[in-house]
């Protein structure tokens, strides 16, 4: 190697041992552990998502299914009312 190239070697070589560049490093894995943690929340926040949107499509079917049987009811429940009361 050229003596320059060598320089610069050693210079970039003592530079990656510097404490300033380890802080560097430390920071960049907190961010990024920050970042994994992030979007573990993110994908368990999009499953509840899903649970909770199958779960009020499920109790909007049963509402549905559930009206016409009160409103058959209640117009049964009518004429026997009347009958009573006459």
């Amino acid at each position: 190697m050229a003596p320059a190239l060598r320089s610069s070697s050693k210079d970039l070589i003592n530079s990656l041992k510097s404490s300033e560049f380890s802080d560097i490093i430390e920071n960049i894995v907190k961010k990024q552990e920050t970042i994994d943690g992030l979007k573990r929340e993110i994908s368990v926040l999009k499953q509840n998502n899903i649970d909770l949107s199958n779960m009020l499509n499920r109790l909007c079917d049963e509402t549905v299914n559930e009206e016409p049987k009160k409103q058959i009811e209640e117009t049964e429940l009518i004429p026997q009312k009347e009958s009573c009361i006459h």
